[in-house]
């Protein structure tokens, strides 16, 4: 059971869904799983051939009644509604367990009021269309997972918290380690790498299908691999996706329980490698 309903703007303001201000109305759709967009080519025998099936940008629909003392009231309620829904807004469900899932949102229309049906000095009922370009729900406290070089030998050591997996401290010079992690949301997650020298060569492989990142860099550089937006940069924000190898494959960490292989080449005490990623479901109820 959902505890409860936010929507955030860029704005930073929030506005929390209740039984008194913005109250959701009997109607409210687009939890579940989004549209298929499916792809079956005629052919030569019965049927035809499958090409591919992906999800559609996911539809919302949010009717909401707006309640006011007074016109003025209900007027800068609308206002300040309409103003979180100008660019990109945040809507998150946090349940009772304390886990929250957000989506990104954008208003597509039903932001209109009709006097005497659906207006008046003390209420406004908005229909809304929200629609979400990316169509599934995002954990808020996202995994992970650190590898990091050490004279010791190689082994598995506790995590800080509940929501961060598990060190693997790997020999220097020539680190290389494997760790299982958990993708516990139901579609593939994407991940964010960062590498921080020293390093002559960096790979990176789940189930034999990966990248490498073959810039020698030292302690002083960091470098960020975003598998999601296809984008590898320094802490300056320069652009190093020539330092990837040949053909990369910016994989994307599958549901259930996942082996990652890290290898670092020339790697010292300084060196750190960090995989992050942030679950997604499919599905809220």
């Amino acid at each position: 059971m959902a505890l409860s309903m936010t929507l955030t703007g860029s704005n930073g303001d929030t506005i929390a869904f209740d039984d008194d201000n913005y109250v959701p109305q009997i109607g409210l759709r687009g939890f579940g799983i989004p549209s298929p967009i499916l792809r079956i080519d005629p052919s030569a025998s019965n049927g035809g051939t499958f090409r591919f099936s992906k999800r559609d940008v996911r539809e919302i629909n949010l009717p909401l009644m707006i309640l006011g003392d007074s016109r003025e009231e209900t007027e800068t309620k609308l206002r300040r509604l309409s103003y979180i829904l100008r660019d990109k807004a945040v809507l998150a469900i946090t349940y009772e367990n304390d886990e929250t899932w957000t989506l990104d949102v954008y208003l597509a229309g039903g932001g209109e009021t009709q006097f005497g049906s659906t207006g008046n000095d003390y209420f406004c009922q908005w229909d809304l269309a929200l629609q979400a370009p990316q169509p599934f729900w995002q954990s808020t406290a996202p995994f992970s997972v650190s590898i990091v070089s050490s004279s010791v030998t190689r082994g598995l050591l506790a995590g800080s918290s509940p929501k961060s997996l598990a060190f693997l401290r790997v020999k220097s010079s020539q680190a290389f380690g494997t760790v299982t992690v958990t993708n516990t949301g139901d579609v593939n997650a994407p991940a964010i790498w960062t590498i921080k020298g020293p390093s002559t060569l960096t790979t990176i492989t789940l189930g034999g299908v990966g990248f490498t990142f073959g810039d020698t860099i030292t302690s002083a550089t960091t470098i960020t691999i975003d598998c999601e937006a296809g984008t590898v940069k320094d802490q300056t924000g320069a652009n190093r996706y020539s330092g990837l190898g040949t053909a990369p494959k910016l994989f994307s960490i599958p549901p259930g329980n996942q082996t990652l292989t890290v290898s670092v080449t020339g790697a010292t005490s300084d060196t750190k490698v960090t995989g992050t990623f942030a679950s997604r479901r499919e599905v809220l109820h």
